[in-house]
């Protein structure tokens, strides 16, 4: 998926969205793993599209994310343990399409900074080719 283009990678979940604490029922055990499958799924198609040197739009993701966390935590402790190892799995997958994206960013700059090196020929070319410079040179200094 490209930016701007096509649903977000990270829709809402299937179902409604964690409430806050006080007040609510602990939700299924059943339905918060099958929304961690789902996100794990969507993690899985973002580096998939990385790789193929697509741009994810991670819109939504922090919100499902944020919902997930709040469903944990509102579970009885033997049922959110049991969920121990799959929420590991997710960390890990989020922590891989971070480590794309670094990558997919760091291309970026490669190509921005051998387009800066190119002569150019008219004023807005020039102009791009000192952005393009610049955002090289702060991303080598990182």
């Amino acid at each position: 998926m490209t930016a701007g283009d096509g649903p977000s990678a990270f829709p809402s979940s299937s179902r409604s969205p964690a409430a806050p604490a006080s007040g609510r029922e602990a939700p299924a055990t059943d339905a918060v793993r099958a929304d961690l499958d789902e996100l794990a799924a969507a993690v899985d198609i973002a580096r998939t599209a990385v790789a193929k040197g697509a741009y994810v739009d991670l819109g939504g993701m922090d919100r499902r994310v944020e919902g997930l966390c709040a469903d944990l935590t509102r579970l009885p402790p033997v049922d959110a343990k049991a969920l121990e190892p799959v929420l590991a799995g997710l960390i890990a997958a989020l922590d891989a399409l971070a480590a794309d994206l670094s990558g997919q960013n760091g291309g970026a700059a490669d190509r921005d900074a051998d387009r800066a090196a190119e002569p150019v020929d008219d004023r807005a070319a020039a102009e791009a080719a000192a952005r393009a410079r610049a955002r090289a040179a702060y991303r080598s200094d990182r």
